[in-house]
């Protein structure tokens, strides 16, 4: 389960003659994911992902939407986890089906039906290297009136611990 995509956009508008971007105007999107097994065991996989994007362009509020001079800075992540199947119960055995042919079904060990074939305890370190990213900006006035951006950021780094049943 891995992948890799890539994307180009250009989005803008002409009003009253001038060029602005729209505030979806993320002009490139990076993102890869690779997942597998950890040799040696099929019990421990680990995964990757990492993602860097264009920051989106944004104004003062109450300004006009031509004066959208402002980009955010790019948005940078790194996600690494690791999972550890505590049950397995994915057995194939060849058992003959209702027309009398051999089919290939997994059982459990109880009454031939599959109760819970897997539990996966997993843990993941979230933004692992801590970026501080934007999300938004608070806009504060002075006595002149004059405004300037604060950032907000997205959360930073966080350690989950999940855990997942197959049925």
């Amino acid at each position: 389960d891995s992948w890799l995509s890539f994307s180009l956009m250009d989005t803008d508008m002409k009003l009253n003659g001038k060029h602005a971007p729209l505030p979806t105007d993320q002009r490139y999107a990076f993102n890869l994911f690779l997942a597998d097994y950890i040799p040696g065991t099929e019990r421990l996989k680990g995964y990757l992902k990492l993602a860097l994007a264009d920051g989106l362009p944004f104004a003062a509020p109450h300004r006009d939407v031509t004066d959208n001079n402002f980009r955010a800075p790019a948005y940078k992540r790194c996600d690494l986890g690791f999972s550890y199947r505590i049950i397995d119960n994915e057995r194939t055995t060849i058992r003959p089906g209702a027309d009398g042919k051999a089919s290939a079904t997994v059982y459990s060990r109880r009454n031939n039906r599959i109760l819970l074939r897997n539990l996966w305890l997993g843990i993941d370190c979230l933004n692992l290297f801590g970026i501080n990213n934007v999300n938004s900006y608070y806009w504060v006035n002075d006595v002149a009136n004059n405004q300037y951006a604060v950032p907000n950021y997205l959360t930073g780094r966080q350690v989950n611990i999940k855990l997942t049943a197959d049925f």
